[in-house]
């Protein structure tokens, strides 16, 4: 007997891949940003960078997780 898999469209794999892709770019450019502005020496706008960057990864991490129940977190 042959174990049934689903499909990677029917898991939704490949939107979560898009929402990781994206959140990662996000932080990119607001890491950029941070480092950017602390050559500038500006600290507020670092810290702000800083903290949307850290958002963008801790949203990418959440997006990933789902993939992980779908699997039984094989990953």
């Amino acid at each position: 007997m042959v174990a049934h898999t689903l499909p990677r469209a029917w898991t939704g794999e490949p939107l979560v891949q898009d929402a990781v892709a994206e959140y990662a770019k996000l932080a990119a450019s607001y890491s950029i940003a941070a480092s950017n502005l602390a050559d500038a020496g500006d600290t507020p706008g670092m810290v702000h960078a800083l903290g949307c960057a850290g958002r963008a990864l801790l949203a990418a991490q959440e997006a990933v997780a789902t993939l992980r129940s779908v699997d039984g977190g094989s990953r």
